[in-house]
């Protein structure tokens, strides 16, 4: 095995699961796996099969959980998204782990479409108040807790971005059909 490490990453869309390998980019973007000398994406329908896989073209893949990115349920929270309300920090959780998880996906086919519109101005106080609504705790002093309220154009760019667009790449990059 080469140096190469990578973790396996679950994606849950329209009841079916698809298992891929996501490289941390550490200073550089992170990424998903391509089969070598293609412009494809290694994507299996069991962790079995993507073992195999990685196996065959030297990779070696962390021994941790995979990483479950539920776009099933990113779904339905997006649905029972009202403006003006308190969105809880779980809920923030998931928001943020999606909007990741399809940024690296975007980045790993070369989609700029949904990159662009991911980091365009009007995008970026919105996932500010993500973000922080996670109260992580290297960003959140200790004691304090933030809440994020979204206005009626945030939850309107979140439904746009994450579900919308997120099928499309999903569609785009092979992960779904």
């Amino acid at each position: 095995m080469n140096d190469q490490s990578g973790y396996v990453v679950a994606w849950h869309i329209f009841d079916r699961k698809r298992y891929m390998i996501w490289f941390n980019g550490l200073s550089e973007r992170d990424w998903f796996m391509k089969i070598p000398q293609t412009s494809a994406l290694l994507i299996s329908t069991t962790r079995a099969e993507l073992r195999r896989k990685a196996i065959k073209h030297n990779i070696t893949i962390s021994r941790q959980a995979a990483q479950k990115i539920d776009m099933d349920r990113t779904f339905r929270l997006l649905e029972k998204l009202r403006p003006c309300e308190f969105i809880p920090k779980r809920t923030s959780e998931i928001f943020l782990e999606t909007w990741n998880a399809l940024d690296d996906l975007a980045h790993s086919i070369g989609d700029t479409t949904f990159e662009r519109i991911s980091r365009a101005k009007y995008n970026d106080k919105l996932y500010q108040k993500i973000f922080y609504a996670n109260e992580l705790p290297a960003v959140t002093p200790k004691g304090e807790h933030y809440k994020a309220v979204l206005s009626k154009s945030e939850t309107t760019h979140i439904k746009t971005l994450l579900h919308d667009r997120g099928t499309s790449l999903l569609k785009k990059s092979g992960v779904i059909d």
